[in-house]
């Protein structure tokens, strides 16, 4: 952790339960929005990359029928 983390951390310490816990719960969610746009383009990237192979005849997919058809019969 840094110099500059451990103070803040320090002046923390100092505040009220509920103030506290109002910022854990302001950090945890700062982090899973990071995670959540990092994961979103990332997926962005992949379906482009899986758009332009059926596009281009690299891959040929398979049938949307065929596929929901197997799910669901699989997870009943």
């Amino acid at each position: 952790m840094t110099l500059k983390a451990e103070h803040v951390k320090t002046a923390l310490v100092g505040l009220s339960e509920s103030d506290r816990a109002e910022l854990a719960h302001f950090l945890i969610n700062s982090l899973e929005r990071a995670e959540d746009d990092k994961a979103t383009t990332e997926w962005e990237v992949e379906l482009e990359r899986r758009a332009e192979d059926i596009h281009s005849r690299r891959e040929a997919g398979e049938d949307a029928f065929i596929v929901l058809s197997e799910l669901r019969a699989k997870y009943q």
